[in-house]
């Protein structure tokens, strides 16, 4: 699904899925996930990205943890 809408997005600059649901099928694909790299998939300004995880977090569908190595935080 997530390979489909990177396409449709190559060629229209649109996505199939929606920027909550886009970030939820890339934390199910991948372990560790990192803000940076869930920032850039998401296709929306740091400020919304971060609304967004905000919003997420506060509803209950995910959860942050604080990587003690590098001190960024992993939506899990």
């Amino acid at each position: 699904m997530l390979d489909i809408d990177r396409s449709v997005f190559a060629d229209t600059g649109f996505g199939l899925l929606s920027h909550e649901f886009r970030l939820i099928l890339h934390l199910f694909s991948k372990d560790n996930v990192i803000v940076k790299d869930a920032t850039l998939s998401a296709h929306l300004s740091g400020r919304a990205f971060h609304e967004m995880l905000k919003r997420l977090e506060a509803d209950g569908v995910l959860f942050m943890e604080q990587n003690e190595n590098d001190r960024r935080s992993n939506p899990t």
